[in-house]
């Protein structure tokens, strides 16, 4: 079976250290890590394309994105 992807998503800088700890216990879960693998912008590499055109790509080819929020605290 072809695992599913999942896009894990925040604005850049917000939660980035939590984004790789979840994307990483996914890879290397036993049981997760047969169903899924993930997708996060800091793991590819843009050298010939836009950030924008990477993102849209990663975000085209997966089956769930997992978005990171955090409360406006202005």
């Amino acid at each position: 079976m072809k695992p599913i992807r999942i896009f894990i998503s925040s604005v850049q800088q917000e939660f980035a250290k939590e984004r790789k700890l979840l994307a990483d216990y996914i890879r290397q879960d036993a049981l997760l890590g047969q169903f899924f693998e993930t997708f996060i912008f800091e793991k590819t590499s843009a050298k010939d394309k836009s950030a924008q055109k990477v993102y849209s790509e990663g975000v085209n080819r997966v089956i769930f994105i997992l978005d990171c929020l955090a409360p406006n605290m202005e």
